[in-house]
């Protein structure tokens, strides 16, 4: 139930909108009790009906129209409070709705036609309760609780009946294509209709997708996969996946459903299996309303030709335009190039390779020079150590160092000597990790800013190298009893703190010794990074195959969560992720590098990624207006280790390989085709 209340929202969300729902076939009855006897006469044998809303505010109606006939008859029925309206189900296991009619001693039956799908009866049913609700209250359903509504959803019988053992959920008619890659087009599996079918193992530990025609024969079973890349093509009715098999083949399948309500519920159905798997647990109603928007709102919302023109990336780019690029070769080594930080201050980029940390100057015409390796990089002690991790400090004169073999350490490097001058004892306990380091605020590196934020699984603190003896600092400091698995961090421009989890949960900080003001569930994929644009407005999330763009702003305030608690006012996040025509094309599942927004003084303007050998780019402006499909890229005969905007601007694009390190312009990026992910772009140097 909880999937389709979430779904109808996009139903009843649009106040201009007459038609609300309808059941297309079925049969009406009038049912109505004389001395004891139970008289039942069929109005119309063949029938559908029809939720309208009507011109006054909160008010609506059933209308059973006659089918079959030139000047078919109908029957108008509004809704009000004590129509008694619920469902049951017949011998055959029909769906039958029954209703009081105002005025009248009969009641009305509506018998859905046997093919109706369980998804559409569910979805009249709650539409119908939403609309009593908002009759009965003057006011819209949203503000109804969980409760007032469960109370309207009358069922007198199971209302799964056309489940079989084993079965969870089982989706409309539809047709069933498979992507072909040498043509570029989905291609018919099966010229029969099919009904896709989740189900769940004897053990009630591994949840299948199977694909059956209407005559009972199974064209194509699979484990549910939680990297399946899934699409949800609003405008062609589609519901689109990949399947990694296991002799390494990547398909991408597609059904095509008659209306949204099959598509959408074979979305939500998908959602919610998927949230099961990460989580071992269902998921509530009220997180079901954020994290199940995400799927069903995998659509443009608005139509491009509308918005003003001027795209920050040319759609017809020559896919030979960066093949002159500048790039470094890497001396030869057994490591191979494995971090990537870009400086704010002073024009630096920063690789890690091995014990090594090589500094690129970036030049005027917009390339890169080496300018200095920092060999054998040491603790004070002089024993040699290869950086995990590392965070650029104090107006970028120093740089903060992790090291694996010593995690209850820091190490401050100064860049001027190329050496490690400081080591930081940070927690009393030794055995106490430190799994990540954030700025104060998102530009602190600028400044001459001494303390920085470190995070380990279950707690967050402040860290001052200032202190005697260990660094952090005790009153700033927030730890949780239950392990969160928190895996890394992002601040604001103002010190807001935004920290993720491998669970999936974001949780937004206004202090660090105060509990979060809001609390983002998570799908259960693990993020992987996290950034936020300096106003705090925008986060995007890593997970390994999409990307999360979360607003944090309060609707209808100037708040943010930062600030005050969302609640139940959490915006539906945008996911985004690539096309699975294009996965196919690629060969391989997705696996994307920790997301970026480009920085600098003006506004936001872009985002990066990269997986395997692509170089990935989203406008920032497109994707807040609906666009999330509406991306960039470039392949290169490497896998991309990492890459990030040059500082100031999103013209030009840091992009470390394992041998290389390269500055390539955002305009060598272009709109994907099959000719790019066929043709190797940059050549071999």
């Amino acid at each position: 139930m909880f999937m389709l209340k979430t779904l109808s929202r996009f139903i009843l969300g649009d106040d201009t909108q007459k038609e609300l729902f309808k059941l297309p076939t079925g049969e009406l009855w009038q049912t109505e009790l004389k001395k004891k006897v139970l008289n039942r006469t069929r109005v119309y044998p063949n029938a559908s009906v029809t939720l309208q809303r009507l011109d006054q505010p909160f008010e609506f109606a059933l209308v059973v129209e006659e089918a079959g006939e030139e000047n078919g008859k109908s029957t108008e029925c509004p809704i009000f409070a004590n129509m008694d309206f619920e469902r049951h189900y017949g011998d055959d296991g029909e769906a039958i709705f029954s209703w009081a009619g105002e005025g009248v001693k009969y009641r009305y039956e509506f018998v859905a036609d046997p093919s109706t799908t369980p998804s559409t009866i569910e979805m009249f049913h709650v539409i119908v309760a939403q609309c009593l609700y908002s009759t009965m209250q003057r006011r819209p359903h949203t503000e109804a609780t969980d409760d007032e509504l469960q109370q309207l959803l009358v069922v007198s019988r199971n209302d799964q009946p056309l489940l079989t053992s084993g079965e969870l959920f089982k989706s409309e008619l539809a047709l069933f294509y498979v992507f072909d890659a040498s043509t570029g087009v989905f291609l018919p599996k099966s010229e029969q209709s099919v009904n896709a079918i989740i189900s769940i193992d004897d053990k009630g530990k591994v949840f299948y997708l199977s694909v059956v025609t209407v005559d009972g024969t199974e064209l194509h079973r699979q484990v549910v996969d939680p990297d399946a890349t899934l699409h949800t093509d609003r405008p062609n009715n589609s519901f689109i996946w990949c399947h990694f098999n296991d002799a390494g083949y990547t398909w991408t399948f597609s059904l095509r459903f008659t209306d949204s309500v099959g598509l959408m519920g074979m979305s939500n159905a998908m959602g919610m299996t998927i949230y099961e798997i990460l989580n071992n647990s269902k998921v509530s109603e009220e997180d079901s309303k954020y994290l199940m928007s995400a799927f069903t709102a995998d659509v443009e919302m608005v139509d491009a030709s509308s918005e003003e023109s001027g795209s920050d990336v040319s759609d017809v780019e020559s896919e030979a335009s960066g093949l002159d690029e500048e790039r470094y070769e890497m001396q030869k080594s057994e490591s191979a190039n494995q971090q990537l930080v870009v400086g704010f201050k002073n024009d630096r980029s920063f690789v890690t390779r091995g014990n090594t940390i090589s500094v690129f100057k970036h030049t005027a015409d917009d390339s890169i020079q080496l300018a200095a390796n920092i060999d054998k990089v040491q603790n004070t002690k002089g024993r040699k150590f290869n950086p995990t991790k590392m965070m650029l400090h104090e107006e970028d004169k120093s740089m903060v160092l992790m090291d694996a073999a010593d995690p209850s350490h820091l190490f401050k490097m100064d860049l001027e000597y190329g050496k490690v001058v400081e080591d930081w004892k940070v927690h009393p306990n030794e055995t106490t990790s430190i799994t990540a380091i954030i700025p104060d605020s998102k530009y602190a590196q600028m400044t001459s800013n001494q303390t920085l934020i470190g995070l380990n699984p279950n707690s967050i603190f402040r860290i001052d190298p200032r202190l005697p003896g260990t660094k952090r600092v005790d009153n700033e400091m927030k730890s949780y009893v239950v392990k969160n698995d928190f895996t890394c961090g992002t601040t604001t421009g103002n010190g807001e703190l935004a920290v993720a989890s491998a669970k999936g949960e974001i949780r937004l900080f206004d202090k660090l010794d105060k509990r979060a003001k809001t609390l983002l569930p998570g799908f259960g994929d693990a993020i992987l990074g996290i950034d936020v644009t300096e106003s705090g407005k925008y986060i995007i999330a890593t997970c390994k195959t999409y990307l999360l763009l979360i607003c944090t702003e309060i609707p209808g305030t100037d708040s943010l969560g930062f600030k005050k608690s969302m609640g139940a006012q959490k915006p539906i996040p945008k996911r985004l992720q690539l096309k699975p025509e294009h996965v196919a094309y690629m060969g391989t599942p997705i696996s994307f590098t920790p997301a970026r927004f480009s920085t600098g003084q003006s506004e936001e303007r872009a985002i990066i990624t990269s997986t395997g050998p692509y170089v990935i780019t989203w406008n920032l402006r497109r994707v807040k207006q609906g666009a999330m499909y509406e991306y960039q890229i470039r392949k290169y005969q490497e896998d991309v280790v990492a890459d990030n905007f040059r500082y100031g601007q999103d013209r030009n694009i840091v992009v470390t390989l394992p041998n290389h390190v390269t500055m390539i312009s955002k305009q060598s990026l272009a709109t994907p085709s099959a000719s790019l992910f066929k043709s190797d772009i940059v050549q071999k140097y």
